[in-house]
């Protein structure tokens, strides 16, 4: 997870437009690991997280792993503005950043773009 969340926070602050693709690429973790580290997260932050964000979550992976077009907004808004833990909120965090990253670079309709949509919402869905 530290793979995936300090280098592009670096890189976002230090890189200008032009080199911003090629070097997320350098960081971004494969959809297996992306799968993995949202598992993880998901297994630390669950008994931290209500019982109606647990359901807003669980709506949000259900429609994720459904998508054939990667539009963020609206699924976006499925999901909780703040679950009220640190580490519940590093899950969404985490998920949202890694979606949008990969919809900035491949595009919303796109095979890369939805095997991390699938990851993501298969890590999300083993624990809510």
């Amino acid at each position: 997870m530290k793979k995936l969340l300090l280098p592009v926070v670096a890189i976002a602050l230090l890189s200008g437009c032009a080199n911003f693709s090629q070097n997320v690429q350098k960081v971004l973790v494969s959809p297996a690991q992306f799968q993995a580290d949202v598992t993880y997260l998901g297994g630390r932050a669950k008994q931290y997280v209500s019982a109606q964000d647990q359901a807003k979550i669980h709506n949000f992976a259900t429609q994720l792993n459904t998508v054939a077009n990667l539009d963020l907004g609206p699924l976006y808004a499925l999901l909780p503005s703040d679950t009220g833990s640190t580490v519940g909120n590093l899950l969404l965090n985490t998920a949202k950043t890694t979606l949008s990253l990969v919809v900035s670079m491949y595009g919303p309709n796109n095979a890369t773009t939805l095997a991390y949509a699938h990851a993501g919402a298969n890590g999300l869905l083993a624990n809510f």
